[in-house]
């Protein structure tokens, strides 16, 4: 699949692979602070932003289309971020062509499974049930938005994945694929748990945030160089909570 991207800079190609319900544009504010030094590109992973829909959405497909990403634009070792299902992506690329990378960080995410979480099965609720294109304009979804959640993090999700078409408000993220593959978003594939990648890489964790657990014990039977860095008052949003330590963590681990 051809991805939509954002590309920026110039230097060493880094790529890097926003979340569940997120967009490249998530990432501007860290793109335009590492512009100087990479080259920085960010796709719009399948069934999100401005990327096609699909209803296929598991990590052997996004995989697929990262390898189609990167030798479309002809990339050599280029170094990959990747955040939350961005994160497991990545890893799983890693596993499967380690000869591609040069360096990789993984943010706030574990190569394990984790159950779907209350958050994202209730915006798989919302966004499956109501019709953006029932509403006269951004402004009457966005209350009916607010009256569903009271939590403002989860009504920004659901607010940046608002698309004006000539033909009514849609969402940007496909409901029904990523309602059907839910369980693999969160599951880690049981045919990959044998393989190894022995590169440097470093995993970020929020402080706050509970989905790298046991002080990252569970990362070194498939990456057994991996290296763990805390961010201090952050949760799982490091990019939004954290700019600033997250970017000279960054800094620090590619120079």
């Amino acid at each position: 699949m051809r991805l939509y991207y954002r590309e920026e800079g110039e230097g060493q190609p880094l790529i890097i692979l926003h979340g569940l319900w997120g967009a490249s544009d998530n990432w501007l504010p860290i793109m335009h602070r590492l512009k100087d030094r990479f080259r920085v590109i960010i796709p719009d992973m399948r069934n999100h932003g401005q990327s096609p829909h699909h209803p296929q959405h598991n990590y052997p497909a996004l995989c697929g289309d990262l390898l189609e990403l990167i030798q479309k634009l002809g990339l050599t070792k280029p170094h990959l971020i990747g955040h939350s299902m961005g994160g497991k992506t990545a890893m799983f690329f890693l596993l499967q062509y380690p000869e591609y990378i040069s360096k990789a960080i993984i943010i706030d995410i574990a190569p394990i499974a984790y159950m779907p979480s209350l958050e994202h099965l209730n915006i798989l609720t919302y966004i499956t049930s109501v019709n953006p294109g029932t509403f006269a304009n951004r402004n009457a979804l966005q209350a009916d938005i607010r009256k569903h959640f009271g939590d403002t993090a989860t009504q920004q999700i659901l607010f940046k994945n608002i698309r004006k078409t000539i033909k009514g408000l849609k969402w940007k993220i496909n409901p029904e694929a990523l309602q059907q593959n839910i369980n693999e978003v969160c599951h880690w594939p049981a045919d990959i748990t044998d393989k190894i990648y022995p590169g440097p890489i470093l995993f970020i964790k929020g402080e706050k945030s509970a989905y790298i657990p046991n002080e990252g014990e569970c990362l070194k039977k498939q990456f057994p160089a991996a290296r763990v860095e805390i961010i201090p008052q952050a949760g799982h949003a490091i990019h939004n909570e954290q700019p600033e330590i997250l970017l000279k963590t960054i800094h620090a681990f590619l120079a």
